[in-house]
């Protein structure tokens, strides 16, 4: 309902659109939606391969299988992250 009347105001009372100007703004909305929603498809058949595999279940196992605690796990998860970063961040020489 909303739409509707938005639609009216901006068409017969502002005249800020004519027809023209709607097909141009339905065409390039009905673009990006449907972008957003080929990546939301991709992404949800991502996570469903994963979880099927079985993947996460077997980083859990393997993370489980250290035997370290809380804050040391999360302490090497930082530190391996942040060097990660700081070779990416790196200019390149050739």
């Amino acid at each position: 309902m909303a739409v509707i009347y938005s639609l009216f105001v901006t068409m017969v009372v502002h005249r800020e659109v004519n027809f023209a100007d709607l097909w141009r703004i339905v065409q390039s909305s009905v673009y990006l939606i449907s972008q957003i929603l080929m990546i939301v498809t991709a992404a949800g058949l991502y996570s469903w391969l994963l979880t099927t595999s079985g993947i996460p279940q077997n980083i859990v196992a393997e993370i489980n299988a250290l035997q370290m605690p809380a804050w040391a796990l999360l302490l090497a998860i930082n530190v391996v992250l942040l060097i990660m970063v700081a070779s990416w961040s790196r200019p390149r020489r050739s």
